[in-house]
């Protein structure tokens, strides 16, 4: 197991690129990022410039209700393609009522344990799921969110595989998603961990 420590995404982005440089895969990364405010959860690349980021972002939230700000034009749709993770990086579904229900357990009970957005199988059937269906396969799984005794908000999420490539475009989702979390709680964004089954530098 590698556990790394880094201030910011982009300081995240540029570690794993160097242990990538020595192995071309790895497995059971930790990645654990302190800063998740705003500006921390932005890495800007060739493949993920800032409009790109921001149309994936606004696509998968979706919003009319708590991230009623999000709702990607047809404009931001244009960024989206194959290589940037198609299909397979859609994490729409329900999402505005997943980070509903997230927002109202850590209300409710600032000590709940209970904050946790999955990310299932579409027919909710894992054994119906065809290995072949990389479309179903998403990368992220579930991501876990919890007040600390510090009083910040703090989030781990579960990915069975991360492509470096890909890592800005999911950086940029949670990091998002944290801080509106964060906002709707009145309490500032703490730290992300990033665990990896996998970590690879392009998708297979």
């Amino acid at each position: 197991m590698t556990i790394i420590s880094v201030e910011t995404a982009e300081d995240a982005y540029e570690k794993m690129a160097s242990m990538l440089s020595l192995n071309r895969q790895m497995m059971n990364v930790i990645v654990e990022v302190l800063d998740m405010s705003e500006h921390g959860y932005e890495v800007e690349t060739e493949l993920f410039p800032k409009e790109a980021l921001e149309a994936y972002t606004s696509y998968n939230l979706q919003g009319n209700g708590i991230a009623g700000s999000f709702l990607a034009s047809d404009e931001q749709l244009k960024w989206m393609n194959s290589e940037r993770g198609g299909s397979q990086g859609n994490y729409n579904v329900n999402m505005q009522q997943k980070i509903e229900r997230i927002i109202i357990a850590l209300k409710t009970k600032p000590t709940s344990k209970r904050a946790v957005l999955t990310i299932p199988f579409t027919n909710k059937c894992a054994l119906c799921v065809d290995l072949n269906d990389t479309d179903e396969w998403k990368c992220l799984r579930e991501i876990y969110f919890s007040i600390g005794n510090d009083g910040r908000l703090h989030a781990t999420g579960v990915m069975r595989s991360q492509a470096l490539s890909i890592f800005p475009k999911n950086a940029h989702m949670i990091g998002t998603i944290m801080n509106v979390i964060a906002e709707q709680l009145g309490v500032p964004v703490g730290q992300y961990t990033h665990f990896c089954h996998f970590l690879v530098l392009d998708r297979a």
